[in-house]
């Protein structure tokens, strides 16, 4: 009995061609890049701000919309204590350090004041507090919109070496 081994006589050869975003067109680029629009964006990518935001100002995000421009936090320290650590460790040039800062200010020019009031001085931590959340909400948002930029997605792929097919599909080995 004369019996062939793996019929090798069915088996056939495909060849495909594979690129590296570089070699890509640049209409195919653009199609990759809209495609993984937010793959850098998919697992926790706030969570350094919402650490920052915890350690720094003692403010804790329990979540935010950058789309309908909303974060819900509130402090786990005293408007003042934030104040005092946001201007020990962020830079002068953030907007985090000047809103601290005018804080302090009001709130020493406050205590100057002879008819202090608890509400008067209720009203200065309230509007800290509503600063400093739309400063970290900024924040927020600018990270979001530089992971879903152009140039992070394509040292993203790249990096990674990421490799495609013609129409842009994704080649895994």
């Amino acid at each position: 009995m004369n019996v062939e081994p793996n019929n090798i006589h069915n088996m056939r050869t495909i060849t495909q061609n594979i690129y590296t975003f570089e070699d890509l067109s640049d209409k195919v680029q653009a199609k990759v890049l809209s495609d993984n629009l937010y793959i850098l964006t998919e697992h926790n990518w706030w969570s350094d701000t919402y650490n920052d935001a915890n350690e720094t100002a003692g403010l804790d995000i329990n979540g935010f919309d950058i789309y309908q421009n909303y974060i819900e936090a509130h402090f786990t320290i005293s408007a003042k204590d934030s104040a005092l650590r946001v201007i020990s460790e962020h830079g002068e040039q953030c907007d985090t350090y000047s809103i601290a800062k005018k804080f302090l200010s009001n709130l020493d020019e406050l205590g100057r004041a002879t008819a202090q009031t608890e509400a008067e001085l209720e009203e200065l931590e309230d509007l800290y507090l509503r600063d400093i959340k739309r400063a970290y909400l900024t924040i927020l948002n600018s990270e979001f919109n530089y992971l879903c930029s152009d140039e992070v997605i394509t040292d993203h792929i790249t990096e990674n070496e990421w490799e495609f097919y013609e129409d842009g599909s994704r080649y895994k080995s």
